[in-house]
């Protein structure tokens, strides 16, 4: 008799266990570094209007360190899922006025987003995605002159940034690396991690 309720009982806790482990994650977090995005193409091909600057001050020499960002999705189904996005990057460049370089400016972005996502080839560790995002990137700018004069100008309103990224390849089940081509706030090319819980 003992053995069966011994016997009994780990079939239920082996049943429990089964279906606790093939139930499917339906969240996940993520961490990434993209390059080439909207921000860096701004910074490149325009300067940026800085309401406390002299009109002849021009922005050239700019360097981009890329942007870090940090993601969460909702899987609502095997191949769709919804989430939030948030990025930080960092550029700088060199001031000049009538050719002769003054200082420094240190530019900071902060991106905030909503996104989707559409699993169109699901290979259980293997996967192809794609996604679209909008949301709103906040810029700060502060200029550093030569002769030890500070600025900070917030006076640039937050403008509105999309993202669309047709060829997302994720390798791993609840936990690997992702890499992404695509054109906007993540980037032209975006990698990272991810967990599913």
């Amino acid at each position: 008799m003992k053995s069966k309720v011994c016997l009994s009982a780990i079939m239920c806790l082996l049943f429990f266990c089964g279906n606790v482990y093939g139930q499917r994650k339906k969240h996940s977090l993520e961490v990434g570094l993209g390059i080439w995005n909207t921000n860096e193409i701004l910074n490149t091909f325009s300067d940026m209007i800085v309401s406390s600057l002299p009109n002849d001050m021009e922005m050239k020499d700019d360097g981009s360190y890329g942007s870090v960002h940090l993601g969460y999705k909702y899987h609502s189904s095997r191949i769709f899922a919804v989430g939030g996005f948030v990025a930080y990057d960092y550029a700088q460049s060199k001031g000049f006025v009538a050719g002769i370089e003054t200082g420094k400016f240190y530019k900071t972005h902060y991106t905030f987003a909503l996104e989707t996502e559409l699993t169109y080839l699901p290979l259980g560790a293997f996967n192809m995605y794609a996604l679209a995002g909008i949301g709103r990137t906040f810029y700060h700018l502060k200029y550093k002159s030569n002769n030890g004069e500070n600025l900070n100008d917030s006076a640039t309103n937050p403008y509105t940034t999309f993202q669309i990224t047709p060829v997302g390849l994720r390798f791993g089940r609840n936990a690997g690396a992702f890499l992404e081509l695509g054109f906007g706030y993540r980037g032209i090319l975006n990698a990272g991690l991810f967990a599913r819980f």
